[in-house]
């Protein structure tokens, strides 16, 4: 009878422990979707690229209705459209650069967000004159001689 107390007294403290070990394995898991940038199939309690729960049963679902902002946010990388109620990422896309210009240099911008990078400076100081056709310029000098890197815009004064 004593023998029987004591595999009792054991099987159970062992089953406690395998118990304990269960809870605390399943109770560490805390991700709720907050590192989903809108897409993928995470099941996790992410949203898709609509904003759509994706509630692959591991968590309850969300009571907070993304309300997705109209205009582009953006790092280097990607644009996306933000939820104004929490840090969720809709529509996560690469950049496209295409390469423009104004009165002030040249730079890549996004043809969707409008991000823009490489913003290179034209040379200032630089002399122009008019060439016989009487349409178009050329470069004849620089005032400022210890300029090591010159950029020449595409026109000067409304010419090429």
């Amino acid at each position: 009878m004593k023998k029987s107390k004591i595999l009792v007294v054991i099987f159970t403290i062992l089953l406690i422990c395998c118990l304990s070990f269960v809870l605390v394995a399943c109770g560490g898991n805390s991700d709720n979707g907050s590192n989903n940038n809108g897409g993928g199939n995470n099941n996790n309690g992410g949203t898709d690229n609509n904003g759509n729960a994706e509630n692959g049963g591991n968590n309850p679902p969300s009571t907070h209705t993304h309300t997705w902002s109209e205009t582009y946010s953006s790092d280097a990388i990607n644009h996306w459209f933000a939820c104004s109620g929490c840090d969720k990422k809709n529509n996560v896309q690469n950049h496209t650069f295409e390469q423009k210009s104004n009165e002030i240099g040249i730079f890549q911008e996004c043809s969707t967000c409008k991000f823009v990078i490489d913003i290179v400076e034209y040379t200032k100081s630089l002399k122009y004159a008019l060439n016989s056709d009487n349409t178009s310029y050329s470069v004849i000098g620089i005032e400022n001689k210890d300029i090591t890197k010159i950029v020449i815009p595409n026109t000067y004064q409304i010419s090429p």
